[in-house]
């Protein structure tokens, strides 16, 4: 209430004319503890507007700026929106002022930034540097956030021990600080993760969690278990008022995009991953790779080829661009897998090549149809060779089912996981070797479950085949 009093007192003022010196500073501490006050009882946007009139009243060389215009991008960023150059700003004016942790906190959030708009290059600099600022400091909330954030990019870069012995560390930290939002950072992708963040009533951290959730349950082979968090990250993020264009939920848009590729609902994945992108027009975001290989795969099943060339092309290109393992190795297996449908062996094998010298993860869903690309090269014995080693996953069991031919025993793990076009795929093969052995009701058994598939998500090329076969047994 004192902060709305002040603003209606200082608009009176302007219009008459008068000089407002007097007011500026109190008007500002009232207006930034209405701000702290909004967060505190989790209202973001109310604090943005508050933040917005504190820092009119803040003349740009005081020092106290840095500090307000983080907090104001810092809500922007739990609201989904980013702030790059103000963010810039903040490291600039924290550090001419001394301030490394201001500093470092500015140009962690800048690493985040750029992490979701796809720039991974710029992201793990910003990450890096922000560490290097407090590496030397004393334990603070700030160093042990910038060692969990570096921690988080090395391991989703490849660099998994080093992931983890940072993140112990920074959870130690976090723990020790009584800072639970790091400590949630530091846990990502297990469930005290998502309680914290519920605890704390942050719809960035649970965000973060749930997703993480989502994914683990999806590496595990265990898609409905994902999408049930998919759905509630959603919700929560809807319920704190996020918008359809913000990043988060732009990113549960992706992720859902996902979800029905991998579960095998290719129509349903098309319109998505249309709308996804239509939406995004020349906007960046990490997932515009993503998903555009799933409307790639989910084209090859239809039988669209030009529009998976075209599509594979894009996201192919994004990935080499954007330098992630996950992304690139899936867009080389899926890029691989058109080409070959396209008639362009030579070229599809050179990027089985390339993905091999890369040490791809057979045991992960995203690359998933990996087996079935190396079956119609006739080398899916070459799959055994990266599962080695590898924890076993659903993913992994099936791959290693579909090495050996046992499309059967493939078929069962994929209906399992719910991956249902995998286990539609699985069955036509099973009934293509029970039909050649003559063992026709076997083979008809497995064509009464698959085709009736195909042919509801339009995939006509799956079709034909299963009717080749209905046509040789009558």
């Amino acid at each position: 209430m004192l902060a709305h009093h002040y603003l209606e007192a200082l608009a009176l003022v302007r219009v008459t004319g008068e000089d407002d010196s007097t007011l500026r500073k109190p008007a500002r501490k009232a207006l930034t503890e209405a701000a702290e006050r909004a967060l505190a009882l989790h209202a973001p946007g109310a604090a943005v507007g508050y933040l917005q009139a504190a820092l009119d009243l803040i003349e740009p060389e005081d020092p106290d700026r840095a500090r307000v215009l983080f907090t104001y991008v810092k809500t922007k960023w739990a609201l989904g929106e980013s702030e790059l150059d103000l963010t810039r700003r903040v490291h600039d004016l924290a550090l001419a002022a001394g301030e490394r942790e201001l500093a470092a906190d500015a140009l962690s959030l800048l690493g985040d930034q750029h992490w979701t708009l796809g720039e991974i290059d710029l992201a793990s600099k910003y990450t890096k540097e922000a560490f290097a600022l407090v590496a030397d400091a004393p334990p603070s909330r700030t160093k042990a956030h910038t060692r969990v954030g570096l921690a988080n990019r090395l391991w989703i870069s490849g660099q998994e021990e080093e992931g983890l012995t940072l993140a112990r560390k920074g959870l130690e930290e976090a723990e020790a600080l009584g800072a639970e939002d790091v400590a949630a950072n530091a846990l990502r992708g297990i469930a005290r993760s998502a309680e914290l963040g519920e605890k704390l009533s942050d719809p960035l951290m649970m965000h973060q969690a749930y997703n993480n959730l989502a994914n683990m349950h999806w590496h595990f082979g265990r898609i409905a278990e994902g999408a049930r968090y998919l759905k509630l990250d959603r919700e929560i993020q809807e319920r704190f008022g996020l918008t359809p264009e913000s990043v988060t939920m732009r990113w549960i848009q992706g992720e859902e995009v996902m979800l029905l590729e991998m579960s095998g609902a290719w129509k349903e994945c098309l319109g998505a991953a249309r709308e996804f992108l239509t939406e995004m027009g020349a906007g960046s975001h990490y997932l515009v790779g993503p998903v555009l290989l799933m409307s790639s795969s989910a084209h090859l099943a239809q039988g669209h080829v030009h529009a998976a060339l075209a599509d594979s092309r894009r996201a192919f290109e994004l990935a080499r661009e954007v330098k992630d393992p996950q992304a690139l190795h899936a867009a080389l297996e899926i890029r691989a897998r058109v080409l070959l449908l396209d008639g362009q062996r030579r070229e599809a094998e050179a990027l089985v090549e390339e993905l091999f010298a890369l040490k791809p993860q057979p045991n992960e869903w995203f690359v998933k149809d990996l087996p079935w690309l190396l079956l119609e090269l006739g080398r899916e014995a070459e799959y055994l060779e990266p599962a080695k080693g590898r924890p076993v996953t659903p993913w992994l069991e099936a791959g290693t089912a579909i090495a050996g031919r046992d499309f059967a025993a493939a078929a069962a793990i994929y209906e399992r996981i719910g991956a249902k076009g995998s286990e539609a795929v699985a069955r036509l093969h099973a009934a293509e070797d029970a039909a050649r052995a003559g063992r026709q009701s076997e083979a008809d058994a497995e064509l009464a479950k698959a085709r009736p598939f195909f042919e509801a998500e339009g995939a006509k090329p799956y079709v034909l085949r299963c009717d080749a076969l209905l046509a040789a047994a009558s």
